[in-house]
C-alpha cells in the first residue's frame, strides 16, 4: 500500500489535508480531509430572534460574510413577503460585487497563479512578477472599499437590514469609488496575457456536473429562481431539496452534497456554462477567448477571471447608476410574523450558490436554520476529481509523488474553498 498524505492544504481559506492511498490494484481511497474545528451555528440561530440572523451568519467567515448578510436578509424577506425597491436592491446587488471583486483578485493572483508559475507562494511570485501581483492585490483593495462604502465596513457589513438599507452612501463616497472602479478594470484588462498564459496540466479530470442559479432575465446575474444542472432539467430553487442531499463523512466537520445522486460542482465555472451566454462587453470576449467547450474543474481559475472583469464592468455601471436616486425606504423597526413561517433565499455568491433557510414562528423566534454553503457542495466533487488525478498519474510510465501532490494541491485550489463556510454539522449532543 501506497499513501500520499499533504497533511496542510496551504493557499486555502482554512484548514484541510488531502490523503489518497494505492496499491497494486489501484486506487483505495481519495479523501479531502476538513479537520477544522465544526460551527453549530444552525443549531446557533435556532431560539434567537430573527432579526439578529444577519449579525450571527456573517461571522461564520470574514472572506464570505457580505453573502451569507444578504442570503440572511432575503431568507427573512422572503417568509415576511416583502420586496425591496430597485435601488436597495441595487445597493445589495453591488456589495455582493465587491464581494466577487475581492475574493476571485485574492484566489486568482495569491493562491492559484503560484501553482501555474512554480512558485511556492504570492512572495516567491511577487519577485518574478511583481508588476502582477501589485495589479492582483490593487484589484482585492478595491473589492473590499466596495464592501465599506456599501457595507458599512469591509467584513461583517452592518448596513443591510431586513426590507432596506441603514443609510444610503455618500455621493461623495461614491464618486470616489467609481474612479477606483474604473481603474481596477483597466488594471484587470491590462492582465488578460498574463492569466492566459496560465495553462492547465493534463490530469485526466473529466467534464464536472455543475449546478447555479439560472440567471434572471437576459442578463448574466447572481439571483434566479430556477436551479440549472447539467444533463438535468431546470427546476425551481424551492424544490433544491429533491435533488441536493447532504450527508456526514468520518474524515471531515464539513458535509458532502450529491445532486440526483452524483458530485456536482459550483461556482465561476457552473455560472458560465448556464449562464455565460448572456455576457457582454469585455467579459464576453474573454469568456471566448478563455474557456472552451468542455471545460474540466481546473478551468474555473479562467472562469473567475472572466467573472471578475464582469463584475467590475457590472459594479462601474452600477455605482454610476447609483450616484443619483430616489430616496431608500425606510428599514424596518419591527419584523411582523404570523404564525410559523418559512423564508428560502438562494443567491451566488463567488464560490458558488449559497442557502439559508429559516422557520420563525409568531414571536419572531427562528424554529429552524439550515444554511448550505458552496464548499460544502464541492467537496464529494473535489474528491472525484482527486480520483481522476490519481488515475491518470498511475497510468504514467514514469511516477514522482511531488507530481502528484501538485496536481492533488492544483485540483483543490482551483475550487478555491472556503473551509470555514463548510465546517458545520447538525447533530450536537450535550451531556451534563
Amino acid at each position: 500500500m501506497e499513501t500520499i498524505t499533504i497533511d496542510h492544504l496551504y493557499r486555502v481559506e482554512g484548514h484541510g489535508g488531502i490523503t489518497v492511498a494505492v496499491n497494486e490494484e489501484g486506487i483505495q481511497s481519495c479523501q479531502m480531509s476538513i479537520f477544522e474545528g465544526a460551527r453549530f451555528y444552525e443549531l446557533l440561530l435556532k431560539g434567537k430572534l430573527a432579526r439578529d440572523a444577519p449579525g450571527i451568519v456573517c461571522r461564520v467567515c470574514s472572506i464570505c460574510s457580505a453573502g451569507h448578510t444578504l442570503a440572511s436578509v432575503m431568507a427573512l424577506e422572503s417568509a415576511l413577503g416583502i420586496h425591496v425597491s430597485d435601488t436597495v436592491q441595487g445597493f445589495r446587488t453591488l456589495l455582493n460585487l465587491g464581494q466577487f471583486i475581492e475574493s476571485h483578485a485574492l484566489h486568482l493572483f495569491a493562491l492559484a497563479a503560484p501553482d501555474y508559475l512554480g512558485n511556492a507562494s504570492i512572495l516567491q511570485m511577487a519577485s518574478h512578477f511583481p508588476e502582477q501581483v501589485q495589479k492582483g492585490l490593487e484589484i482585492k483593495r478595491v473589492g473590499n472599499l466596495v464592501q465599506e462604502v456599501v457595507g458599512g465596513r469591509a467584513i461583517h457589513p452592518v448596513n443591510v437590514i431586513v426590507g432596506g438599507l441603514g443609510r444610503r452612501p455618500a455621493r461623495q463616497a461614491m464618486q470616489t469609488l467609481l474612479q477606483d472602479l474604473q481603474n481596477a478594470l483597466d488594471l484587470a484588462l491590462s492582465l488578460r496575457g498574463f492569466v492566459a498564459s496560465l495553462q492547465n496540466p493534463e490530469m485526466g479530470l473529466q467534464p464536472p456536473i455543475l449546478v447555479a442559479l439560472r440567471a434572471s432575465g437576459a442578463r448574466y446575474g447572481l439571483t434566479g429562481t430556477h436551479l440549472a444542472a447539467s444533463g438535468h432539467e431546470d427546476i425551481p430553487v424551492a424544490h433544491f431539496y429533491q435533488r441536493v442531499n447532504e450527508k456526514v463523512v468520518r474524515h471531515s466537520t464539513a458535509k458532502q452534497s450529491t445532486y440526483a445522486k452524483k458530485p456536482f460542482m459550483v461556482g465561476a465555472l457552473a455560472r458560465m456554462v448556464h449562464n455565460g451566454e448572456r455576457l457582454t462587453g469585455e467579459a464576453a470576449q474573454l469568456r471566448e477567448a478563455l474557456l472552451p467547450a468542455q471545460p474540466t474543474t481546473l478551468h474555473n481559475n479562467a472562469a473567475q477571471f472572466v467573472e471578475l472583469v464582469w463584475a467590475l464592468e457590472e459594479a462601474v455601471a452600477l455605482c454610476e447608476a447609483l450616484q443619483e436616486g430616489p430616496a431608500l425606504i425606510p428599514p424596518m423597526t419591527t419584523m411582523g410574523f404570523e404564525g410559523e413561517q418559512m423564508g428560502l433565499a438562494a443567491l451566488e455568491v463567488p464560490r458558488g450558490t449559497l442557502y439559508h433557510l429559516y422557520g420563525v414562528n409568531g414571536e419572531g423566534v427562528l424554529t429552524q436554520a439550515d444554511i448550505i454553503t458552496p464548499t460544502a457542495q464541492n467537496l464529494a466533487h473535489v474528491e472525484r476529481d482527486f480520483a481522476h488525478g490519481v488515475g491518470y498519474w498511475l497510468e504514467q510510465p514514469q511516477r514522482q509523488q511531488e507530481q502528484l501532490r501538485l496536481y492533488l494541491e492544483m485540483i483543490a485550489r482551483a475550487y478555491d474553498p472556503c473551509i470555514s463556510c463548510s465546517t458545520h454539522l447538525v447533530d450536537l449532543t450535550v451531556q451534563v
